[in-house]
């Protein structure tokens, strides 16, 4: 009879720790809030829309499915950088950018428009500068909802803070004991 390797001791001392579901240390939400301790910022969300947290960005949906809120790094060392090479993009067209302050944090604020297919998007982008990193977060609807949605994205992009409550720094994962 062959015993199952995953039930000796020594397998089993080799998982012992090991992180079990998902790590709130790669960032997780509370209520519309989503918190990343390992990179001690959060970021608040529309309350109502179906948010998820990916490896690469985290974002959430409008309740219509007719507009987008996402996260993610930015490329460039600075948030100008960021926003320039954003919106050189062929088929991006600025219509307003502007250098801001997001919770004492330096960033770039900015309105565009886009074509994506046959249905033009319009969107509003920040990039926020923290901790050696620049954030992007980019809101956009198709033109026709823009009004809608704008003052939505804005209060996105102004949410972003520094992480500083303990409760959510010190998060830990469940383990596999």
């Amino acid at each position: 009879m062959n015993e199952d390797p995953t039930l000796s001791p020594e397998y089993l001392a080799r998982v012992d720790g090991m992180v079990f579901g998902e790590n709130p240390r790669e960032g997780f939400f509370v209520q519309s809030t989503f918190h990343h301790p390992e990179l001690r910022f959060s970021l608040v969300y529309p309350r109502g829309w179906k948010a998820q947290n990916q490896r690469q960005a985290v974002g959430a949906v409008s309740p219509n499915q007719d507009a987008i809120v996402v996260l993610s790094l930015a490329r460039g060392a600075r948030a100008d950088q960021a926003a320039q090479e954003f919106f050189s993009q062929e088929g991006v067209g600025p219509a307003g950018t502007s250098r801001d302050r997001v919770n004492g944090l330096n960033a770039v604020t900015g309105v565009f428009e886009a074509g994506s297919g046959q249905t033009p998007i319009a969107g509003r982008v920040g990039f926020v500068g923290y901790d050696d990193k620049v954030y992007r977060t980019l809101g956009y609807t198709p033109q026709a909802s823009w009004r809608t949605y704008d003052r939505v994205f804005e209060q996105v992009i102004r949410s972003f803070e520094r992480l500083s409550d303990r409760r959510y720094l010190d998060v830990q994962p469940k383990r596999v004991e």
